[in-house]
């Protein structure tokens, strides 16, 4: 066939510190490098064993899709013997307390409620786990003058269920944004919190209805909540300039800190380049003090941010990716679902079709490294194979055969078990994945043996 052997079956499941399977494993999340949690912790200096590259304990996250895969007994790779399901996470469950199997109950129910989307079943599991340790997500809305330009889209759902894409003004697109993020974090049951870039003229700051709205089930009906939201989004004209570093400072200040070992998501829509607050020149210096306040935010707050481009602006595209390329921030940049689908397709990932759902997730802020890579570079057989375990496994399904011919033929079948999905490059319904894709994909990654998310 067309796979280059292995130096051993188990070197993909197996930490370069212990040599011995991944017990609680922990990604670096600055060189997507993974470890035993215990082996990271014994380490004398925090400098990555494999690439040197040093760390800090907010780098330091669980690696939900190795996990995962170590608790489903998932093979890593169509090559690669399948591996003993990780004896602690099955010696955890069996003595878990009446209480944990509730909560597993409602997080497989809040799983479900992102499957009956049309959310695969493994995404949406991978979904919940991470929301478990996401304390807050707060979202900027950039509604400055420029957002009234008329070359923003969003896509389109008629009440037969048919998808199309409408163009709008970028306002729109962010205000539908906001919308679907809205009743994604709902469903997860992640607080989040909505501000507006430029308050109504005279009225408070942090009023809530009238700048910012908050979606939180323990604060009432989140249903009533949304509709609070669509009001206030729906009230809100483009106007002024893109003061981002204030409004970041007004959003931040007197916040509550999250509780011990959960984080946040920082998620900012724009189509500009940061301003004062009285001027709508951006300034080399406007500039940095944005890339500035962005890593000092980083630093006292255990945060992940995505900056979500509603603009083709070369000069506001380059100005973002050069801060996510040149300084060390938990960040990720992404352009709207088409553009993102073209760039996933330029970085050798052709098969893969870009459905809406993983620009949500994407959109949301998931520090799973696998999805980071999916515009940046081809992804290795590791991560192809992981990837369509997410995707195509279905529920209580077995996992996917090691053999490669029979890892292919099992893919296809279960491909056949979906509906398609909406390609936003074809503008029509596709499968998810193109299985004849995936085996030229296979043929030409690396191993990527370092590289497990």
């Amino acid at each position: 066939f067309f796979f280059r052997p292995m130096p051993s079956n188990d070197s993909l499941l197996e930490c370069p510190i212990c040599l011995s399977t991944y017990q609680d494993p922990y990604i670096i999340v600055s060189c997507a490098h993974t470890f035993c949690k215990n082996c990271l912790d014994s380490l004398q200096q925090p400098k990555c064993p494999i690439c040197r590259k040093p760390f800090t304990e907010r780098h330091k996250l669980p690696n939900y899709a190795l996990t995962q895969l170590l608790q489903s007994d998932l093979p890593t790779a169509p090559f690669v013997a399948s591996q003993a399901s990780n004896p602690a996470a099955s010696s955890a469950a069996s003595v878990s307390s009446c209480e944990e199997e509730l909560s597993n109950e409602e997080l497989e129910h809040r799983a479900m409620r992102l499957v009956q989307d049309g959310m695969p079943y493994g995404l949406a599991q991978m979904a919940v786990q991470e929301s478990e340790l996401i304390a807050l997500r707060i979202y900027l809305l950039d509604n400055s003058g420029s957002c009234s330009a008329g070359d923003g889209k969003f896509l389109f759902v008629d009440a037969r269920g048919h998808m199309r894409e409408e163009e709008c003004t970028r306002w729109e697109e962010i205000k539908h944004m906001a919308m679907e993020q809205a009743e994604f974090n709902a469903k997860l049951g992640v607080p989040a919190e909505f501000h507006i870039l430029n308050p109504p003229a005279g009225q408070p700051v942090r009023c809530e209805g009238v700048d910012f709205v908050r979606v939180d089930s323990s604060q009432g009906p989140v249903e009533k909540q949304i509709v609070k939201l669509q009001k206030m989004l729906g009230r809100t004209q483009p106007m002024g300039v893109t003061p981002l570093v204030s409004r970041l400072r007004d959003i931040f200040e007197g916040l509550p800190r999250p509780p011990p070992g959960k984080r946040m998501r920082l998620i900012v829509a724009t189509d500009g380049l940061p301003t004062s607050p009285q001027s709508g020149t951006s300034t080399r210096q406007d500039q940095q003090t944005l890339a500035n306040r962005l890593v000092q935010l980083s630093q006292a707050w255990p945060l992940f941010i995505v900056i979500r481009l509603c603009t083709d602006d070369a000069s506001v595209v380059e100005y973002y990716n050069n801060i996510d390329n040149e300084v060390e921030l938990p960040l990720e940049v992404l352009d709207d679902m088409e553009a993102e689908a073209h760039e996933i397709r330029q970085a050798g990932n052709k098969w893969l079709t870009y459905a809406p759902f993983l620009h949500q997730i994407r959109t949301a802020g998931t520090e799973n490294k696998l999805f980071d890579q999916l515009d940046e570079r081809a992804l290795t057989r590791v991560e192809i194979s992981m990837l369509l375990q997410l995707l195509l496994r279905r529920k209580e399904a077995s996992p996917f055969p090691s053999v490669p011919e029979d890892f292919i033929a099992a893919a296809k079948e279960s491909l056949a078990q979906f509906p398609p999905v909406y390609d936003p490059i074809q503008k029509r319904m596709l499968p998810m994945v193109d299985v004849h894709g995936v085996q030229k994909g296979l043929k030409k990654a690396k191993s990527g043996a370092c590289a497990v998310m």
